[in-house]
């Protein structure tokens, strides 16, 4: 799963079984144009492979077998 996140709230998720981005909060409809849902799913799905891969390294890296392991991605505001 991928989400963004705008000042700490949770604004979409990528649902890989459905393979969509998903809207998370009700505010983001009318913040965004028309076509960022169907661009936003092309970019998440284009990054699924790379992520599924990280997550096979890492779970390699630390021995890991079974259970959920956690990837995650942050963006910093250099302002």
């Amino acid at each position: 799963m991928t989400a963004g996140l705008v000042d700490g709230q949770q604004i979409d998720y990528y649902d890989s079984v459905i393979r969509k981005a998903v809207q998370k909060a009700q505010w983001i409809s009318g913040a965004v144009d028309p076509d960022y849902w169907n661009r936003n799913t092309q970019i998440y799905a284009g990054n699924e492979p790379n992520f599924k891969e990280n997550i096979n390294i890492a779970k390699k890296r630390f021995n890991q077998t079974g259970g959920k392991l956690t990837y995650s991605c942050r963006s910093v505001n250099l302002h």
